[in-house]
């Protein structure tokens, strides 16, 4: 059964919700809106126009992935940034004090389909791994504790398998076999991309980092310098972003 609540962001957002009760449904849309709160302005005004200009309803979802399989995660994104999905089994485990992160992570991807980051409308498998580089990137650059997250799931969510402590009673991750771990998906990540060891995935890493530049700045644009931006349309700043006009240009019009 699946039940609804209004969310007060834009016109016509709701969260759909099953597998949980109104209570808990009501405790997220709470950190929903503390995570909104606390993204810059720009972020929010651009997901916000992305979901006022398509002929779908914008819709977050909050339901059961499972635990038990490969590639866990707290949540993720569809329809061109007009779905959002959350999974009630991570938020319902991972500390309360990340549970922000998680959701400020999903409306990151939001705000790259909002901008036609290219990597983010492929859905390759090394462009899908490259859109969670950069985007824990941009989560981190909010002031989210992305790393705290990314951490947890590596350490407590093995391979799909909870081995939390308060569950059944295994011993998390140690920090070599973290570490193990974390190299390994790069690893994989970078063959995806030609790359032939470890050391060549993280130059590559880095380079994806540097050529990803212009969202970062357009995303961490203070309130500030946004105030003499608010009249500007989704397309000029997508035009920013793909290099098309600077942001002194648009800030001069």
């Amino acid at each position: 059964m699946t039940d609804s609540i209004a969310f007060p962001l834009t016109d016509g957002l709701v969260l759909s919700y099953s597998d949980c009760d109104y209570g808990l449904a009501a405790d997220f849309r709470t950190h929903f809106l503390d995570a909104w709160r606390n993204l810059p302005e720009i972020v929010r005004s651009i997901c916000s126009m992305h979901w006022q200009s398509g002929n779908e309803r914008p819709v977050i979802l909050l339901h059961s992935f499972g635990l038990y399989r490969d590639g866990v995660s707290g949540g993720n994104v569809r329809n061109h940034g007009n779905e959002i999905r959350y999974n009630i089994d991570v938020f319902t485990i991972i500390p309360p004090v990340l549970r922000n992160t998680v959701i400020a992570h999903e409306v990151g991807h939001v705000f790259f389909n909002a901008l036609d980051e290219s990597m983010h409308l492929t859905g390759t498998f090394s462009d899908l791994l490259s859109c969670e580089y950069i985007n824990c990137h941009l989560t981190g650059l909010w002031g989210f504790d992305q790393q705290g997250v990314s951490s947890w799931l590596e350490r407590e969510l093995c391979d799909g398998k909870p081995i939390l402590r308060s569950t059944i009673g295994e011993k998390a991750l140690s920090d070599e076999e973290y570490k193990l771990r974390v190299d390994r998906s790069l690893l994989n990540w970078g063959k995806a991309r030609g790359c032939n060891d470890l050391l060549a995935a993280r130059t590559e890493r880095d380079e994806l980092l540097h050529r990803s530049a212009t969202y970062f700045d357009l995303g961490t644009l203070s309130d500030s310098r946004f105030a003499a931006l608010r009249e500007a349309s989704l397309d000029a700043f997508k035009d920013v972003v793909h290099g098309r006009r600077s942001l002194a240009e648009l800030e001069s019009c």
